[in-house]
């Protein structure tokens, strides 16, 4: 009597190839719904934040009469100290040339269909908001607090120009606040993300500590706290987590804000009201 044997059946070519495709297109899904920055987005980062930081620091320091009280005037502040486009070519133009005359809310989402304030010769694109005013900060002191209205507004940049995504939720459009004294402060996801930008503090000088200057690398949140321990100078408007403003807690770019951290011991020793005696340092990537 023959034993019957089982035939073991197996997928064909044509089946494999169909398998394979739906499991390319499943991780190309993924890969665009969850993108991380690689080397050369910090160096876009980077780029964008020191472009846009010495942009700001010239072009108020130029006004010298006053603030620069309109979106108008940043635009074409910015726009002396970074290489820009002239403005034609996207329907519109100023007395500078270079500037859209588009502002847009902080609540901005999408970057796909709008018109740029302007454009740098990079490709990055920039979208300038309106003045944004938060009313009665307070510098967190627990006797004798003071409170003060901030003026700034919100500069989103999208790093890879038409490429990309053109959104924040993706990742290719950052935003920073420009305050009126010409400081740059990191908004959202990258004020807590070491894949955008490190910080590290900078300790007073020590005769205990003589050779160590800087502590390890934070997230630009981390460093602030570590420096300053959520205390505030009006005089210096890095102090502060602008990330926190309820103006901005509706805008595209918030983020859960993570723990604070505690202050770090050699810049709480000794230190009275009003006094910072350490400092933060934003690290280069090329």
């Amino acid at each position: 009597m023959f034993k019957r044997f089982k035939r073991n059946t197996a997928f064909t070519l044509a089946e494999l190839l169909i398998v394979f495709f739906i499991i390319g297109v499943i991780s190309g899904v993924i890969l665009m719904t969850t993108r991380r920055l690689g080397t050369s987005d910090k160096f876009a980062y980077q780029k964008a934040y020191d472009s846009l930081r010495t942009a700001a620091y010239n072009a108020i320091a130029e006004v010298g009469a006053g603030p620069i009280d309109t979106p108008e005037r940043l635009c074409n502040g910015l726009t002396k100290y970074i290489n820009s486009h002239t403005a034609d070519n996207y329907g519109g133009g100023t007395d500078e040339g270079f500037c859209t005359g588009n502002y847009y809310p902080v609540t901005q989402v999408e970057f796909n269909d709008i018109t740029p304030s302007f454009i740098a010769n990079n490709g990055m694109r920039f979208y300038i908001t309106d003045k944004i005013t938060e009313e009665d900060v307070s510098d967190n002191e627990t006797t004798n607090p003071i409170t003060q209205d901030i003026e700034y507004y919100v500069v989103f940049i999208d790093l890879d120009g038409e490429a990309g995504q053109n959104s924040v939720s993706a990742g290719d459009v950052v935003a920073f606040a420009v305050t009126m004294n010409a400081d740059v402060i990191p908004l959202g996801r990258p004020a807590y993300d070491k894949h955008y930008l490190t910080a590290r503090v900078v300790y007073p000088e020590s005769e205990e500590h003589p050779d160590e200057h800087l502590s390890d690398s934070y997230t630009y949140f981390d460093a602030i706290q570590k420096a300053w321990g959520g205390r505030i100078s009006f005089d210096d408007l890095r102090t502060i987590d602008f990330n926190t403003f309820s103006t901005l807690q509706n805008a595209a770019f918030h983020t859960e804000q993570p723990a604070h951290v505690e202050q770090d011991a050699r810049c709480a020793e000794g230190n009275d009201v009003g006094d910072f005696d350490c400092d933060i340092k934003i690290q280069r990537y090329y």
